[in-house]
């Protein structure tokens, strides 16, 4: 089971990857390690249910990789 203290600082800090791979959950993060994947993090509290009424831009538009 899974547990967080209340009123704690999250931070992340000392990565020494130049790709980070953000993933929804701790399950998730714990599965991309196993399959060999370390550069990977897990986001606090999961996805939110909305983020944003906007359209997502499409890769050509961003110009680079995110």
């Amino acid at each position: 089971m899974f547990g967080r203290v209340p009123g704690i600082v999250e931070v992340l800090n000392k990565i020494g990857f130049t790709t980070l791979t953000l993933v929804e959950g701790e399950i998730d993060k714990l599965s991309m390690e196993e399959a060999g994947f370390l550069n990977c993090v897990s986001v606090p509290d999961g996805a939110p249910p909305r983020v944003s009424e906007k359209e997502l831009p499409s890769w050509e538009q961003l110009g680079k990789e995110y």
